[in-house]
């Protein structure tokens, strides 16, 4: 495992200029945003987690209860997903197992993304560490941020900017770095990056994320994310953040479900199929409109 000279705030720091803001308060990192490793071959072989090869006779596998509270998973012959759903919440579907193949070897790979990382330090998914632990091997890459109210120079960052993306008015996404780097910055509107999907996962962020907050967003691919064990990235941040109460939220809810029906339309690898599944809801959308319009029409009367 490589050992870095510098500690990750050292590390950041050659980096960034600003980053003896980070001091205060409102700079603490809010959370590990990313967590992919391999999986070790030993380990894999003591607990594998797809089933025999008979399982995948059918073309439409269903969602599972899992032996974890309100997790169910979905398996397929090249990948599991493991799904959150607790009532008036939006569903989190996010840690997912993959199988990679590269010309001269195949192996698997955990990817824990943020709105699972976010659950476990709201204090949910007590379990997540020891499922890591029975699993990982080598770490290929660690997402860490730091968000603030006000927005981010580009100038705060020492990296050349490789990317910048126009959003809505004159707001961006920045990418700084290079292929050859191995550490990559983001600086972004982390509001409108919560608004992008209707805010149907803001309920994992205190308010003030839906208000204003721009992130910084530390990439460290493999190179640098090797230098801690997994469990050692999930222990940088604090498990210290609360989820928001369901009274602001049931009215969200079924706009979140819905929006979450339409992100699975997206995965139909036929076009035209999402087209027609998209058009016929349209159509029923239409129809339960004009009868809602007519009735409230005629309560007006």
């Amino acid at each position: 495992m490589l050992k870095l000279n510098n500690d990750l705030s050292e590390l950041v720091k050659s980096h960034i200029y600003v980053y003896e803001s980070f001091e205060d308060s409102r700079w603490r990192p809010e959370q590990l945003d990313f967590l992919a490793f391999r999986v070790d071959k030993q380990k894999m072989s003591k607990n594998f987690p797809f089933p025999c090869e008979e399982r995948f006779t059918r073309d439409n596998p269903n969602w599972e209860l899992t032996k974890y509270e309100n997790v169910y998973q979905l398996v397929e012959c090249d990948k599991i997903v493991l799904q959150y759903v607790r009532e008036w919440y939006s569903p989190v579907a996010i840690l997912q197992w993959y199988k990679v193949k590269i010309p001269w070897r195949e192996w698997r790979k955990i990817s824990v993304y943020w709105k699972w990382l976010r659950l476990y330090y709201c204090g949910i998914l007590d379990w997540l560490p020891d499922y890591i632990d029975q699993y990982c091997g080598d770490v290929i890459r660690a997402d860490l941020c730091w968000d603030n109210n006000k927005k981010i120079p580009a100038a705060a960052v020492g990296l050349p900017c490789k990317i910048t993306i126009w959003e809505w008015e004159n707001r961006t996404y920045k990418w700084f770095g290079n292929k050859k780097s191995p550490l990559f910055i983001r600086i972004y509107d982390k509001t409108l990056d919560l608004a992008k999907d209707h805010n149907s996962m803001a309920w994992l962020y205190p308010d003030r994320y839906t208000q204003s907050c721009w992130r910084i967003e530390c990439k460290f691919t493999q190179r640098y994310a090797q230098s801690m064990s997994a469990l050692e990235w999930l222990g940088v941040v604090e498990r210290n953040w609360k989820i928001q109460k369901t009274k602001k939220l049931k009215r969200d809810y079924l706009k979140s479900a819905f929006y979450n029906l339409l992100m699975y339309i997206d995965f139909i690898p036929d076009r035209r199929v999402q087209y027609n599944l998209l058009d016929w809801i349209k159509t029923i959308c239409n129809k339960k409109l004009k009868k809602l319009k007519d009735s409230i029409s005629l309560n007006d009367e």
